[in-house]
């Protein structure tokens, strides 16, 4: 990777590495690098070579960077580098991306305040509000399919996977609230805005309690509040899954100052909140038998990922 880097840096009149590269924590599917050149020190994304061989995730990197730019004028982010003209460059058969580096970090558990929750339901309220458009990125109006929740079950058993029970023993619920999302989704459809998309903790680094919203790569069109309860539940809900009522009222009493509640059927939007962990699950259970991805590790943190979610519905009361 440090040979692939150095070359990318030369190219692209980065500068030359004055020290290996450094990778740092946080992303679950692609791998980042502090990197310091003689010229500047910086954030070098390596995307994921097995997720950029699909045909939409190019598009998607790209548009997710041009709605990036339009947030910035409002709200403090890190948006790629434009190199060229592009912010996602193709270099020996890899995809990279590249940002200044900023010393900040994310917070997570009780160092989340109440303070942090009042400037995540500030930055939220104001994506929602600004109504931007991205040339050629449309509203979701079609609805997924329900996952192939007994295929991956009848191959788990194939395979004898350790973790087979635990699936078996969840799938039926699995099923029934992938059904209550899907009929939930027809109905948000009809109001959507483009937004960030995955706000979760470690998607936000601060310093000097000031907001930095990174990784925009899941940015697109949602329903603002469905989004705004996924939003509560990264920042407002304690390990034993209850809420915080003083971090809830922060950060909803500030998005309210942008968008207007009062007649959200929120019943709907309940049903609707977790397809994305859904999708995650799903993911992960493709990773764990070897159906998406290659190598031994990218099967083990399948297996990592899917247990944990199982575990996060779980605790949501779920499944």
């Amino acid at each position: 990777m440090e040979e692939l880097i150095s070359g990318f840096c030369n190219q692209y009149n980065l500068g030359n590495l004055l020290r290996p590269p450094i990778m740092v924590t946080g992303g679950l599917m692609h791998k980042m690098f502090r990197v310091i050149t003689e010229i500047g020190e910086y954030a070098v994304k390596v995307l994921n070579p097995d997720i950029m061989k699909r045909e939409q995730a190019l598009r998607n990197m790209i548009s997710s960077e041009q709605i990036s730019n339009k947030f910035k004028s409002e709200i403090s982010l890190i948006a790629a580098k434009e190199i060229l003209g592009q912010h996602v460059i193709a270099f020996n058969s890899y995809y990279l991306m590249v940002f200044d580096w900023i010393d900040a970090r994310s917070l997570f558990g009780a160092e989340i305040k109440e303070f942090h929750c009042k400037e995540i339901g500030k930055a939220l309220g104001k994506m929602h509000s600004l109504s931007i458009e991205i040339h050629g990125k449309s509203k979701n109006v079609s609805i997924r399919e329900m996952f192939s929740w007994e295929d991956y079950l009848h191959e788990a058993k194939l395979q004898q996977t350790e973790w087979f029970s635990i699936y078996k023993d969840n799938i039926e619920k699995i099923i029934k609230w992938d059904v209550e999302v899907i009929n939930g989704l027809l109905e948000l459809s009809n109001n959507q805005v483009i937004s960030h998309r995955d706000l979760d903790p470690k998607n936000v680094m601060w310093k000097n309690n000031e907001l930095y919203i990174i990784d925009w790569e899941a940015a697109g069109y949602v329903n603002p509040f469905q989004e705004l309860v996924e939003v509560l539940n990264y920042w407002t809900v304690d390990v034993n899954g209850k809420y915080d009522k003083a971090k809830f009222d922060a950060l909803l009493s500030e998005y309210v100052k942008y968008n207007n509640v009062e007649s959200v059927n929120w019943r709907v939007v309940l049903q609707s909140s977790l397809d994305g962990v859904l999708g995650w699950l799903e993911y992960n259970l493709k990773r764990a038998l070897g159906l998406e991805g290659s190598g031994s590790e990218n099967v083990e943190e399948g297996i990592k990922q899917l247990k944990g979610t199982i575990d996060e519905l779980s605790r949501c009361q779920l499944i």
